[in-house]
């Protein structure tokens, strides 16, 4: 809480937004920068803190690239998914660990291959977005 207080009021949002913004005007780009982007923000940071200081400073940017906010709510869910699969923060794998009561180096060695799997279906969904609009776009 304490880091989220810090950032929050640095306004680290507002300038990593100005500076997503200055490095491209392309939207896949822009796509890529935001997922590598949330990808260490979940390796470092609790998922609530990154939904309540981050996401609202990227919102207004979607409308500039025409990024649908069903599309983006997956990308960000399961950019979230895989850093708390990842180390150092990684809270799932030390959950799992004290469960099975395996040693943590254990459980990062046998997840590992699930999280390269894992950002492969992230970038599939990031540049291939029917596969996540499907539905909505089919019955809503």
């Amino acid at each position: 809480m304490l880091f989220s207080y810090i950032v929050s009021l640095e306004k680290v949002p507002a300038t990593l937004a100005t500076a997503v913004l200055d490095i491209t005007d392309n939207k896949y780009v822009f796509l890529f920068v935001i997922n590598i982007l949330f990808l260490l923000l979940g390796a470092a940071m609790d998922t609530s803190a990154i939904q309540l200081v981050f996401i609202p400073m990227i919102v207004p940017m979607l409308k500039t690239f025409e990024i649908d906010l069903v599309h983006f709510g997956v990308l960000v869910s399961l950019n979230m998914m895989i850093g708390l699969s990842t180390p150092p923060f990684g809270m799932l794998l030390f959950i799992v660990s004290g469960l099975g009561k395996t040693p943590l180096k254990i459980v990062i060695k046998e997840i590992m291959p699930m999280v390269l799997l894992m950002i492969g279906v992230l970038f599939l969904i990031t540049y291939v977005p029917d596969i996540v609009l499907f539905l909505p776009n089919r019955y809503g």
